[in-house]
C-alpha cells in the first residue's frame, strides 16, 4: 500500500509493522517492495495451471493463481482485474491489496488459532479459547462490544460458510494505534485500527477453521472495495495442500516453519 509501509517476516510467518504514515490496513505486507518478483507458474491442485503468489509481494497480473494457507489446504482463485498486489506465504497465508480512488482494502486467506486476546487493546496479556469451528468463530465476533456486525449463513466453494459483516468500531485503545483482536494460526495476531471495517468468511475444512477476510481503512469504502474483492473471494476453491511450488505436503515440515 502507497501509504504505509508493513514488512512481512517470512521466515517468522508472522506479519509485522514496517514503518507508518497515515492510513493503510493492518495486516499488509509491502507488495512491490525491492526485490519483489513476479507471480511464478505452477501446477494447481488436480494439475492444472496456475500462478503463485511472489513470496515478497508484487503486482498481480490477470489470471489463475494458487496458493498454500495451511499444511493441510490448498487455495486456488482467479484475478480478474488489474490492480492487485500480493504476497503468498506457503503453508500459512495469502495477502492481496488493492487501492484505487475509492481507497484502499486487503484480501487475506489464513486459519484460526482457536484463540483471542482476553482484551483486544494488550497484545501480551490474557488469551482466550474460541472453539474452532466457524459457527463458533461467527459467534464470537458478532458478539464482541467493540463491533458493530450482523452474521449470516453464506457458501464458499459450494460449501457452508459463516459470514460477519463489521460495519464500524467502536472501541479505541489509548495506548495502541490498533487492536488485536484474534490470532492466526501461528498466535500472530489480526490488527484492527479504529476506522476500519470488514468482511471475514470463516469455513470449516479438515479440523481447520479457514478465515477470508476483506479488510479497508476507512468504513466507508468497504461497499466499493467488496464490488472488486467478492469476484475474487467467490472463485476460490480448497483442496488438499501438497502441489503448489516451495509449500510442504500435509505432514512434512517446512524449511521456514513458525
Amino acid at each position: 500500500m502507497s501509504r504505509r509501509k508493513w514488512c512481512l517476516s517470512v521466515a517468522a510467518m508472522v506479519l509485522a509493522v514496517g514503518s507508518a504514515a497515515s492510513t493503510a490496513v493492518a495486516q499488509s505486507p509491502s507488495p512491490g517492495a525491492p526485490g519483489g518478483t513476479a507471480a511464478a507458474p505452477s501446477t494447481a491442485p488436480g494439475g492444472s495451471a496456475g500462478l503463485t503468489l511472489p513470496a515478497e509481494g508484487g503486482a498481480l497480473a490477470q489470471g489463475h493463481y494458487i496458493a498454500d494457507v495451511s499444511p493441510k489446504a490448498a487455495i486456488s482463485f482467479d484475478v480478474a482485474e488489474d490492480g492487485w498486489t500480493g504476497a503468498g506465504m506457503p503453508g500459512y497465508a495469502l495477502v492481496m491489496d488493492r487501492e484505487d480512488a475509492s481507497g484502499s482494502g486487503e484480501v487475506i486467506v489464513t486459519t484460526f488459532a482457536g484463540t483471542v486476546p482476553a482484551d483486544p487493546c494488550d497484545r501480551g496479556g490474557l488469551m482466550k479459547d474460541v472453539p474452532r469451528t466457524a459457527a463458533a468463530f461467527g459467534d464470537w465476533l458478532v458478539a464482541q462490544p467493540w463491533a458493530v456486525g450482523t452474521s449470516s449463513p453464506v457458501t464458499l466453494d459450494g460449501q457452508p460458510a459463516v459470514q460477519v459483516d463489521i460495519s464500524s468500531l467502536k472501541k479505541v485503545c489509548a495506548d495502541a494505534p490498533t487492536m488485536f483482536v484474534w490470532n492466526y494460526a501461528d498466535g500472530a495476531p489480526f490488527r484492527l485500527a479504529p476506522t476500519e471495517a470488514l468482511r471475514v468468511v470463516a469455513l470449516d475444512r479438515n479440523g481447520e477453521v479457514i478465515l477470508v477476510s476483506a479488510e479497508v481503512m476507512h468504513a466507508s469504502s468497504l461497499p466499493a472495495f467488496l464490488a472488486s474483492a467478492a469476484p475474487v473471494i467467490d472463485s476460490m476453491r480448497f483442496s488438499d495442500a501438497a502441489t503448489v511450488a516451495g509449500s510442504p505436503a500435509p505432514g512434512a515440515s517446512a524449511s521456514t516453519a513458525p
